[in-house]
């Protein structure tokens, strides 16, 4: 098994949280890890399609700040605020939206 998780998770050094691997094992043994027919390209509209609360595809976010329990995400057009954010984006680009150091980065082909 470890040698599978290694490979998955691309986590040789074993940082990756216990709970994590037991919900990858649990969707692994009912057979559901996979992406959408439509490719990942899709994921972004389905979680859309899903979810209660408004989402907006395709907004170029140039900052976010967190005050208090509220996160706001500044854009080219009007800031817009809310108690979750979801970033979609790279990790560089991820970490620099709040002023975090990039994470070192490793390349996985499989």
């Amino acid at each position: 098994m470890e040698p599978f998780l290694t490979a998955v998770l691309d986590d040789p050094g074993g940082p990756t949280s216990s709970a994590f691997v037991h919900r990858l094992l649990h969707w692994f043994a009912l057979g559901t890890p996979a992406l959408p027919a439509q490719g990942m390209a899709a994921l972004p509209e389905l979680l859309r399609d899903s979810w209660r609360a408004p989402v907006r595809l395709g907004v170029r976010v140039t900052r976010v700040e967190r005050t208090g329990r509220t996160w706001t995400a500044h854009n080219d057009a009007a800031p817009v605020s809310a108690r979750a954010l979801v970033v979609a984006a790279a990790p560089v680009t991820s970490v620099t939206l709040v002023g975090a150091e990039p994470p070192r980065m490793r390349g996985l082909s499989t």
